[in-house]
């Protein structure tokens, strides 16, 4: 039995920063979606999305990213936004709407990769987190 491939969303309205083949080739399961409208469930299946939107998007997607990051609650799916011509303060706004990292163009498909592979170890941490949260004692009932 083969182990299933970690599921990545491509958010984008035509990818620009990077082809989907070249990521199915790197070894993920990729499901390309415009934005707008994303179904909650599917990005709670994603194990890792990628946001590539133009410039002109930037301030519609940071308010995409906080409403994910509320809907979704405990719920971790890390955002990795491809970024283009961003300036520093965009790049920080970025951070602050929720995504995990910004990658800047021009990036090559080893480094985005490397990116993705770090943020895929986060999920099992995330996730013993959450249980030990679960299992904690209150202090106020010691």
């Amino acid at each position: 039995m083969s182990t299933p491939l970690p599921r990545l969303l491509l958010i984008a309205d035509e990818p620009r920063s990077v082809a989907p083949e070249r990521l199915e080739a790197a070894g993920y399961a990729v499901t390309t979606r415009k934005p707008g409208g994303i179904d909650l469930a599917e990005l709670a299946r994603s194990q890792v999305v990628l946001l590539d939107v133009p410039p002109a998007a930037v301030r519609g997607t940071q308010a995409t990213c906080r409403r994910w990051r509320i809907e979704l609650g405990e719920t971790y799916v890390p955002v990795l936004w491809l970024g283009t011509d961003l300036t520093p303060t965009e790049v920080e706004e970025c951070l602050d709407s929720g995504v995990d990292v910004v990658l800047l163009s021009p990036f090559s498909t080893p480094h985005l990769t490397a990116q993705i592979r770090a943020l895929l170890r986060l999920h099992p941490l995330h996730q013993r987190l959450l249980s030990r949260a679960g299992e904690a004692t209150p202090p106020n009932q010691r």
